[in-house]
């Protein structure tokens, strides 16, 4: 009976997650804002740079070749490796470059936001490629609407390979292109600010390391500014293919989520419950099999039920996993996806393992801590 209850309970959840996936499916439509703007603004395009040796030139390369009449392109570099002196390669064709201290990615940014000249300030990340017309899609909707502060696109891999690879891009594509859900966190991998706005707000805060594109977006729309997200402006990146870089990467996102979502007011209470609430739900499903050993037989419906929601709450994350990634694969073209269908359920524990982690980071402060004044926003 048991066993029976929990199979049962896995292809029930299992089936709620790929039906509720994919009736949040939406019609893709690229609204094409560039091919509407007769006049473009002049653009500073920031790069920041630390151990980038491996992709800088390729990021620079593609920038320099937008079809995009007046920008300048500014290199915020630095590292133990050979960014700053490959960066410095590019000062013939135009490019400033500023040298970086190890002080952090909002601190090389506002070094670049003191020198830049441009009414639109566009950040890019040094492991990104550019198609050709990116920086014309992302900056036209702050050309068409004067009320919109930053534009966010979203992103491809440059190496479509790996379980992790394919349930990260899975899950970011569905959310901002299929699902269309409003735009949360402005990509820090690359986004257009006014530059009027991100000035007036203070620029980056030095004191964040982590989502500080999400912090500055939070000022910004405490001050009433609003924000898009562009799908034509798509561009490519690395992705974390191996599982050290993968934990890294994500546990930095979740902890800077758990900060921010205590730090500002402006955050509907309902996500922060959901923000809260979560590493408690994945910690009883992931303990459910302890339950069962704990010898205490007058509750053995209370044991067996638990086990059950575990069961189906782990149905029901994989069903919403392998939902997107056929959503994604039908939709966008990403057939590739289909070949790491069986990896989900490893993401899935992986993905638990990290919010828990980040979590208990968080509350006891382990490795390195930042202290917040808390700013209440209206």
């Amino acid at each position: 009976m048991m066993l029976l209850g929990g199979l049962l309970a896995v292809l029930v959840g299992l089936l709620i997650g790929v039906l509720t996936t994919l009736a949040g499916v939406r019609p893709v439509r690229f609204a094409r804002h560039h091919a509407r703007c007769k006049s473009w603004p002049y653009v500073s395009v920031l790069v920041p740079a630390y151990n980038e040796e491996k992709v800088i030139t390729r990021c620079l390369d593609s920038i320099l070749e937008q079809d995009y009449p007046h920008f300048e392109v500014i290199v915020i570099a630095g590292g133990e490796d050979r960014t700053f002196e490959l960066a410095q390669q590019y000062l013939k064709r135009g490019v400033a470059v500023i040298p970086q201290p190890r002080r952090g990615k909002a601190y090389a940014l506002n070094l670049g936001l003191a020198k830049a000249q441009g009414e639109v300030i566009v950040t890019v990340d040094a492991d990104c490629r550019l198609p050709k017309e990116w920086l014309k899609q992302v900056v036209a909707p702050l050309v068409i609407d004067p009320d919109v502060a930053a534009v966010g696109g979203w992103s491809r891999p440059t190496n479509p390979k790996g379980i992790l690879v394919a349930c990260l891009y899975a899950r970011e594509a569905y959310e901002s292109v299929i699902r269309q859900r409003e735009l949360v966190v402005l990509p820090g991998f690359g986004s257009a600010y006014r530059a009027s706005a991100l000035k007036e707000v203070g620029g980056f805060n030095e004191r964040v390391y982590m989502l500080i594109d999400y912090e500055v977006q939070q000022r910004l729309a405490a001050r009433g500014f609003r924000f898009l997200r562009s799908l034509d402006a798509v561009l490519y990146r690395e992705y974390a293919r191996r599982l050290r870089d993968y934990v890294k990467q994500q546990l930095r996102w979740v902890r800077g989520m758990f900060r921010h979502s205590l730090r500002y007011e402006r955050l509907p209470f309902l996500t922060r419950i959901r923000i809260g609430v979560r590493p408690l739900v994945y910690t009883l499903v992931l303990i459910a099999p302890l339950a069962l050993l704990i010898p205490a037989a007058g509750f053995l419906w209370i044991k067996l039920l638990w086990m059950w929601g575990s069961l189906l709450y782990i149905g029901y994350a994989l069903g919403k996993m392998v939902g997107a990634m056929f959503a994604v694969s039908k939709v966008l073209g990403d057939r590739w996806l289909l070949n790491y269908l069986w990896g989900a359920v490893l993401c899935i524990f992986i993905n638990m393992g990290i919010y828990i982690t980040a979590f208990f980071q968080e509350i006891v402060g382990w490795r390195e801590r930042v202290t917040f004044d808390v700013e209440h926003l209206g």
